[in-house]
């Protein structure tokens, strides 16, 4: 199959969902097995169903084979037909002012992390997920980790497909393959309505939310992608001098270059 009935194929595979009733929505969420485990970490499910609105609710989820109660959780039809769409449609831009999130305190969390490039953020930030991944390439070592668990969230449909929401395991980060893009989709959706009682239900709430965006700020200063830069400038240096960073500092580069 070429690039072009590559192409049309997906056009008509999202055109055949967008088109379709949707039956349910699925999270997934497993610990990552680790010596000396010996029968394997639980496996637990929550499944949103269709009521007789159409929104989609959830009052249970499963450990293995056992039902554990929590409060009834609904989602709406227009809020999941809305993820599904910025699935299909490939959104790369997002609104800051699209989530629920306290830009007072992620300011003051910026202020903590001492950023070089960003000083401050209002309501006009767009999280943008080619300016992520472009500088994502360049990041030597990761200091963000979104927990333990393999997590999976997919939308079912009428006919037996699924769409895959967000896809998620704890070696994705090192690898520099954690989705952004995904997450954001999958925190508007699920977001501040997962019970704390869920694995990983943390990193669908606020405080956590916010983490991940300074992680996406931190990477957009594209540090690494300058350091790369300082060495070429610096021919002369040794390897071990470029591995340990020697005499690299991010803030006075930055302001050699104004």
């Amino acid at each position: 199959m070429n690039s072009a009935q590559i192409i049309i194929f997906l056009l008509l595979f999202s055109f055949n969902l967008k088109s379709q009733d949707i039956t349910g929505l699925v999270y997934i969420s497993k610990e990552a097995d680790e010596p000396p485990t010996r029968d394997g970490r639980p496996t637990y499910k929550i499944v949103f169903k269709p009521d007789e609105k159409g929104n989609f609710i959830a009052n249970n989820f499963k450990k293995d084979r056992k039902n554990i109660k929590v409060r009834e959780i609904t989602i709406s039809n227009t809020k999941l037909k809305s993820a599904i769409n910025q699935k299909l449609s490939d959104k790369r831009a997002f609104p800051i002012n699209e989530f629920i999130i306290d830009l007072d305190e992620l300011n003051k969390s910026i202020e903590d992390h001492d950023f070089v490039l960003i000083k401050s953020i209002s309501d006009s930030l767009i999280l943008k997920i080619d300016s992520f991944n472009y500088c994502n390439q360049f990041v030597s070592l990761k200091s963000f980790l979104i927990g333990g668990y393999n997590n999976y969230i997919y939308a079912t449909f009428a006919s037996g497909d699924t769409l895959t929401l967000f896809d998620f395991d704890l070696g994705d980060l090192g690898l520099r393959e954690f989705q952004f893009r995904d997450y954001l989709i999958s925190y508007q959706l699920i977001g501040n309505i997962i019970p704390i009682e869920f694995p990983f239900s943390e990193y669908f709430h606020e405080e956590k939310f916010r983490e991940v965006v300074l992680y996406y700020l931190q990477t957009i200063e594209c540090e690494d992608f300058w350091y790369n830069e300082f060495i070429k400038e610096n021919p002369n240096r040794t390897p071990r001098e470029n591995r340990m960073k020697v005499d690299w500092d991010f803030r006075k580069y930055i302001n050699s270059r104004k």
